[in-house]
């Protein structure tokens, strides 16, 4: 298994996203947070899997959705993958990728 890192840009967007789900529902944040690093090991498992969305960005990002909610920009490095940003609905993916 190859390994995973998280952009300095992306290291609060796991904790903003479960205090936000949490101030309502504590097992909801809980179930999300778990889904997100799940998902995390699976990229570092199979980087090749995700779509580019070559509209947002021209450099080599893939994105992964979990529970159909929450996305994961991520690339591919040498020595594994770099979590770029997890953003929750409603963010605009444009500006939080620039």
């Amino acid at each position: 298994m190859t390994g995973y890192s998280i952009a300095q840009t992306a290291l609060e967007d796991p904790d903003e996203i479960d205090n936000f789900v949490a101030a309502e529902n504590p097992a909801a944040a809980q179930r999300i947070a778990n889904a997100i690093f799940d998902a995390f090991d699976t990229l570092a498992e199979r980087p090749g899997i995700g779509h580019r969305r070559t509209d947002l960005m021209k450099r080599a990002v893939r994105f992964w959705t979990v529970m159909s909610r929450y996305m994961i920009a991520y690339r591919e490095g040498p020595d594994g993958i770099e979590i770029v940003r997890v953003l929750g609905p409603g963010r605009d993916v444009a500006t939080a990728l620039r």
